[in-house]
């Protein structure tokens, strides 16, 4: 006899609990919640991106995007919990704390609201997330969520937003985990100067851990990692080096995230929007002797400076617009590719994007999430249902009812036994190879055998 696959079991599992469930007025609630589940099984992958303050989120979601779609300048929008979806057309809608009706937008509408915020006061308080909608062909495989961040220091701009929409730093906190508890999966982002102690990385991961988190469903990102350079000559091996440092000497980054992946959202995205007059920016620049060079590049300050006695030096104005888009990296590797010969802007935008390490964690995040993506999206319904199941056995139910809780316990827990073998055969593969794998697969499955399509 062929054995059924986990998928299949998951939507007989799922039919009879909604069977079961149909008939009894007091198990209404829950009668919903497993059809709620059960369509999520069918839905884009819930991603919620998460960090302190300032870690980059919007910068890289814009990054894994490849445009500029997430406000980066904008902290009374970034202080919202922003939901990307798949639309046709870009447009959104803005949901309220209050009975308020949502309320369609274009961005441009929002960001005028909030350059006269002190007027449309009443409104941006009252924001409790927004919707995006957008024809980007990521989102339909992810619904990426941007989180506010976690508690943090805020600088003096920060705490005046704050206190302007009369919200407090844990709110944020608050608010950041709720929306990461309810994702699928989760991507932590956080910034380590070459100086950061370890302690404090921990710190920040295992002191802010999500409830739902594990190697399954988590990577890190580790972010910035652009400002090593030119410390470090090769910014994406030295973020690699320190992945590998925490994750090997601390177990409990292991048992939290499958991997540590660094990154700099800032280039990805700049190399994706390089225009011409850019890249002829880069041209003078790459025409200066390299002396020159390494002296305006030596911080940000120098290289924005106005030079109007130096007719070589690109105007300031368009050294300014090249920095916000590749930082000082950016612009040093963008002056070594057009000096190695490189004449194409889509050759150079691409060579960039390289340097950058977001193609490789695109890829990294499609191939670990997309490919389990119903393996993870079924562990958070099963976790959903299994809570609300206890929740009602506590209550004063009929013996009818009890009995309908008894079976769907069984049957879910059944499923979730199975999801977690596969799990662990998963982690078995990541940590032990082979060997772990069929240890484990002969503890947990029994008679199971994994579909070869799952």
């Amino acid at each position: 006899m062929v054995e059924k696959s986990l998928r299949d079991r998951a939507e007989e599992t799922f039919e009879l609990a909604i069977k079961l469930t149909a008939d009894s007025s007091n198990l209404a609630g829950l009668h919903q919640k497993i059809q709620q589940c059960h369509q999520r099984l069918h839905e884009p992958m819930r991603v919620a991106v998460v960090g302190k303050i300032k870690a980059g989120k919007s910068s890289l979601m814009n990054a894994l995007l490849g445009e500029s779609v997430v406000a980066t300048g904008v902290e009374e929008l970034t202080f919202n919990v922003n939901w990307f979806k798949y639309g046709e057309t870009p447009s959104l809608v803005v949901h309220f704390k209050s009975d308020r009706p949502p309320e369609t937008k274009t961005l441009e509408e929002l960001e005028q609201l909030t350059s006269r915020r002190e007027e449309n006061r009443a409104f941006l308080v009252e924001i409790e997330y927004i919707e995006v909608f957008y024809p980007n062909p990521i989102l339909k495989t992810f619904n990426l969520i941007d989180t506010p961040g976690l508690d943090s220091a805020f600088s003096e701009d920060s705490r005046n937003t704050l206190d302007f929409l009369q919200l407090r730093p844990e709110d944020l906190t608050g608010v950041t985990q709720k929306e990461a508890s309810k994702a699928d999966a989760i991507l932590y982002l956080f910034n380590q100067s070459m100086a950061t102690s370890d302690q404090g990385v921990l710190e920040e991961f295992i002191g802010e851990k999500v409830e739902n988190s594990t190697p399954i469903n988590s990577i890190g990102i580790l972010t910035k990692v652009d400002n090593y350079w030119p410390d470090k000559s090769d910014p994406l091996d030295a973020g690699r080096a320190i992945a590998q440092r925490l994750l090997s000497e601390h177990s409990q980054l292991r048992n939290l995230l499958y991997t540590i992946f660094p990154v700099s959202g800032l280039l990805g995205l700049g190399a994706k929007t390089l225009s011409a007059e850019d890249v002829a920016t880069l041209e003078q620049l790459a025409a200066l002797p390299i002396e020159e060079f390494k002296r305006l590049t030596k911080s940000a300050t120098r290289f924005n400076k106005e030079y109007s006695d130096r007719p070589n030096i690109p105007a300031s104005i368009n050294r300014e617009q090249l920095l916000n888009k590749l930082g000082l990296y950016g612009v040093f590797q963008g002056r070594e590719l057009i000096r190695g010969g490189i004449k194409n802007n889509d050759e150079l935008k691409e060579k960039l994007l390289e340097f950058s390490g977001v193609p490789k964690l695109q890829d990294l995040v499609v191939s670990h999430f997309g490919n389990r993506a119903f393996l993870i999206k079924l562990n958070s319904s099963l976790r959903k249902i299994l809570i609300a199941c206890r929740q009602y056995q506590q209550k004063n139910i009929s013996e009818s009812d009890a009995k309908i809780l008894e079976q769907i316990g069984i049957i879910f827990g059944c499923i979730s036994i199975l999801n977690k073998a596969k799990k662990l055969l998963l982690l078995g593969n990541r940590e032990q190879g082979t060997g772990n794998r069929e240890y484990i697969g002969k503890k947990y499955f029994c008679k199971y055998e994994m579909h070869p399509n799952f």
